[in-house]
């Protein structure tokens, strides 16, 4: 009985065998492939100057070859202040952070003082500033606690005289 189940078996296992070799000889391998594109590539003798190619391409030229857009330079503005302190006692202060020469510690005004050109403080109240500009006589009120409302409302504060 043994040998009535062993003799099919070794014949399938032959089969299988020679198949699986006969089916694993039939597809290249892929460095076999890469060799032959290389060998074909050599006999076209194609001449790619890839230096060429690439220096044409804006994001491969040098920083001094690429154009630069040109910087905006936006003039400052009252509003670029930010109120961080109100110290209300004998001599009124108030701390605000400004964009002036890119400074980024707090700096102190008593009325008459003033960060930007023709503005300066007029008077500081408990929550707002009112900044004056001397030559066109306008008047800006900064308010310490800024809401939404208060944004749309920069318009009118910022154009009414006083």
């Amino acid at each position: 009985m043994i040998k009535t189940l062993l003799i099919p078996c070794l014949a399938i296992l032959i089969i299988c065998a020679t198949l699986g070799t006969w089916h694993n000889y039939q597809i290249p391998s892929p460095a076999k492939k890469q060799r032959e594109l290389l060998n074909f590539l050599s006999e076209q003798k194609i001449q790619v100057n890839w230096t060429n190619a690439l220096s044409q391409l804006p994001q491969y030229k040098k920083p001094d070859q690429a154009k630069s857009a040109p910087e905006i330079v936006r003039e400052q503005q009252i509003s670029d202040s930010q109120i961080i302190g109100i110290v209300v006692d004998n001599h009124k202060s108030a701390l605000l952070l400004t964009d002036n020469n890119n400074k980024s510690s707090p700096q102190q005004f008593n009325i008459g003082d003033g960060w930007l050109k023709n503005w300066k403080v007029q008077s500081i109240g408990p929550d707002s500033i009112t900044w004056v500009n001397t030559l066109t006589q306008q008047h800006y009120i900064q308010t310490l606690f800024a809401s939404v409302d208060d944004k749309s409302k920069d318009s009118q504060h910022n154009t009414g005289t006083q």
